[in-house]
């Protein structure tokens, strides 16, 4: 082995390590990841050639570990009390369907 090689070590890497570098990019840019995935998506960030590798990079983070993110994120989905009537016995919130088409061409 040469002097100025170095043997690469593996190493087990969680993805709270990839949900704090996402923080890390909110506080650098001073917006939340799921806003800030919504401008990506739409390309309305601005044309900076600086930052185009951390958005690149933010993006990609955000996709990959969604789950994670709006599960610890307290901004994420409404949780069950905003449902409000939708949560009473005999009503269920969605799609409805009736059957009785069917009844009639038998």
């Amino acid at each position: 082995m040469k002097k100025n090689e170095q043997i690469i070590k593996p190493q087990v890497v969680t993805s709270q390590y990839f949900i704090e570098r996402v923080h890390e990019f909110e506080v650098e840019y001073g917006t939340n990841w799921g806003d800030f995935l919504a401008q990506f998506a739409k390309g309305k960030l601005p044309d900076d050639p600086y930052r185009a590798a951390d958005y690149t990079e933010w993006a990609f983070l955000c996709r990959t570990f969604a789950t994670e993110l709006i599960a610890a994120d307290s901004t994420g989905p409404p949780c069950h009390e905003s449902f409000g009537d939708y949560e009473k016995p005999g009503h269920s919130p969605g799609f409805s369907f009736s059957f009785s088409f069917l009844n009639a061409k038998l």
